[in-house]
């Protein structure tokens, strides 16, 4: 799907561009959730074992955050700055969600010290997605 851009303040310029950013809101505000519901998981967790336990609900949030970044590439918005948004979106996602499977791949292995090496990794992933999140073009 090619990108077009709107050169004009057309009154239907200006909808398609509001378009793009409420499409971009609604696929940014799943993304959202479920990074918040695995949050949740990790936060309501006192101790390795529990965050073992709750690894399969861990792994299906990211399988939501996983489907809605995919379908984030999908398409292309007129307006650069949020086109610009969602391509990083698409390209920092998944490395998030690897990282985060390997954290919960490790707790549930009920080995402390595998996701303590983790750490760094995953606060690089989530810091890169949420720059790409806010980049501002």
């Amino acid at each position: 799907m090619s990108t077009k851009r709107f050169a004009t303040n057309s009154p239907l310029d200006q909808m398609r561009r509001r378009d793009g950013a409420a499409r971009l809101s609604r696929a940014g505000g799943t993304t959202t959730t479920a990074i918040r519901g695995f949050g949740g998981l990790l936060q309501t967790s006192p101790s390795i074992e529990e965050l073992g336990s709750n690894s399969a609900a861990a792994q299906s949030k990211l399988d939501e955050f996983d489907t809605a970044i995919a379908k984030l590439g999908t398409y292309k918005l007129a307006a650069a700055q949020l086109n610009s948004q969602r391509a990083g979106l698409v390209t920092t996602g998944p490395g998030v969600s690897d990282v985060l499977r390997r954290f919960i791949t490790a707790a549930a292995a009920g080995d402390i010290a595998q996701p303590q090496q983790l750490v760094p990794e995953v606060t690089s992933a989530i810091s890169k997605f949420q720059a790409a999140a806010t980049n501002a073009g």
